[in-house]
């Protein structure tokens, strides 16, 4: 049973570029999942109603019933498994943003020795290129060099003025970049670290489960889910499409 007849109340971190994310102008929540759960809710015939959260609360929160389902670009772990259930939606992962042409032969995490690259403050893969850092040391190859950056909008301005050769992020905030600047970038190596992620439904909601996942399928079936993925340059992540190379590096 909905929250209320009617609405199809829906949980958010809503601070996932490009997947989910404010407006810079109006403070809306945008992005592809926004869009494709609104797609959903009208073949539900149901008004979409969105409630902002913290990432790390979500879950907890659908199941204390403060909202029907939650769309988050939330990866699906067997360990979540156990307390909600999925309909898989999308496909994240990791890359390399690097300029078009890859002028410096950057295609794996191998290749970094040597060079500067960014990376988000304070996420794993910070965490992930420092220790490759140190790798690099321990094998004597010349140094990485790890910048960080709060902001995605940083990026362009980073890599056009060359203060950087790579970028190290989730793969849909670099492919909505290259959306936005084909001919300045592109991905220098395959998706690695590629993972599933879902709708989550309150466990043992069959009937809503069913819905979403009929609607889902509708959206999937005459375009639109495709129409999305295209319009945010997100190819990497439609999961209707054969999965890229998974494998890490």
């Amino acid at each position: 049973m909905l929250i209320t007849s009617g609405v199809l109340t829906i949980g958010s971190y809503t601070g996932y570029y490009p997947q989910e994310y404010p407006d810079p102008m109006t403070g809306k929540p945008i992005g592809f999942d926004m869009d494709l759960i609104n797609a959903i809710s009208q073949r539900m015939r149901l008004k979409p109603y969105m409630v902002k959260d913290k990432f790390q609360l979500l879950v907890n929160d659908l199941q204390a019933k403060r909202f029907d389902v939650v769309i988050s670009a939330v990866s699906i772990t067997p360990e979540l498994q156990k307390q909600v259930d999925f309909i898989p939606y999308f496909r994240g992962g990791k890359s390399l943003l690097v300029p078009y042409g890859n002028p410096l032969h950057i295609h794996a995490m191998s290749d970094l020795c040597g060079h500067s690259v960014a990376v988000k403050k304070n996420s794993f893969e910070q965490e992930e290129l420092q220790r490759i850092s140190s790798l690099c040391t321990l094998n004597q190859e010349k140094a990485l060099y790890v910048t960080v950056f709060s902001r995605y909008k940083d990026i362009v301005p980073m890599m056009q003025q060359k203060h950087v050769d790579a970028v190290y992020a989730d793969v849909p905030a670099l492919d909505y970049i290259i959306k936005l600047h084909p001919l300045l970038f592109a991905l220098g190596m395959p998706v690695i670290g590629a993972t599933a992620e879902g709708i989550v439904v309150p466990k043992g909601d069959g009937t809503l489960f069913s819905a979403l996942q009929r609607a889902l399928q509708a959206v999937q079936r005459d375009g639109t889910y495709r129409a999305l993925i295209a319009h945010w340059g997100l190819y990497q992540g439609d999961i209707t499409a054969p999965a890229n190379d998974t494998s890490g590096s």
